[in-house]
Parts: structure tokens; sequence; C-alpha cells
């Protein structure tokens, strides 16, 4: 028994596209086979950027986490089928600065700032309610914020 086949969470939101500030609204679905003990049911919104870089040698690619915020929706109980309302209030992002450096130390940081790419930010809600000693049910739903 490792968790497999407890059941499912949806999330529902109305639009999947969001303005920087604004409220983001929905449901979560709880649907479970049975009761089931958990410790703990919350959604949080993600966001993620793909950055790249180089080193001279080696081409490096890693997921860097920009933004995670937890909403705990209920504590630790026997859960069973349920809807519950939650709303996350999508963040405002301040734009990247740069500082202009002169000299040697300039033109290292500008080679470097070459060798380095970052992507878009990759939003999304996650879903989870959190099994102790076996696999939690969750769900995952993109979204945008610009």
């Amino acid at each position: 028994m490792f968790g497999l086949g407890k059941g499912s969470i949806d999330i529902l939101v109305d639009k999947r596209v969001f303005s920087q500030g604004e409220s983001i609204q929905g449901k979560l679905v709880l649907k479970l086979h049975q009761p089931t003990p958990a410790k703990e049911l919350r959604i949080a919104l993600i966001g993620e950027r793909k950055q790249s870089r180089f080193d001279g040698k080696t081409h490096h690619t890693e997921i860097i986490h920009v933004y995670d915020f937890k909403l705990p929706l209920d504590g630790e109980k026997t859960y069973s089928n349920a809807e519950y309302s939650f709303e996350l209030k999508a963040p405002v992002l301040s734009g990247t600065q740069s500082v202009a450096v002169d000299g040697a130390v300039g033109a290292v940081l500008d080679m470097l700032n070459n060798l380095s790419t970052s992507g878009p930010i990759n939003w999304h809600l996650d879903a989870a309610l959190d099994i102790q000693g076996s696999f939690d049910v969750n769900k995952k739903v993109a979204i945008n914020i610009g």
C-alpha cells in the first residue's frame, strides 16, 4: 500500500490568465475512494524559471523557484470527499535592475551576464493532500501571471 489509487484533487479556477496583484479565486475538489487520515490539505502558488549558464566548459540548466506561497486549507484529520474555496493573490513582480560598472570588473560582469540566460516565469497552482507514510494526492494546474 503506497497510496496509489487513494483518490484525486481537482483545481477549479474561472480563468487561467491573471494580472499582477489580482486575486486568484477557485475551488479545490477532493475526491477520495475512502476516508483518509492526512496531515494537511494545501494549495500553493509556485513560480519557476529555467536558468541556463555556460561556465566555459559545460552548459548547465536548472529550475529556480522564484515564488512559492503555500496556503493551508485544513489541518490534520480524516479527509473525505469535499470542496474547499481558496483565494490567493498574484504577486506584483518588480523588474530586474542592472548596475553599470566600469573597468575590468564591468567587463567581467558583462561577460557573465552574456553567458547566463533566464527564461520566463512559469506559474502553476499546486494542491496536495499530505498523507503521512504514503504518497500524497496532488494536482498541478498551469496559469499565467502578467
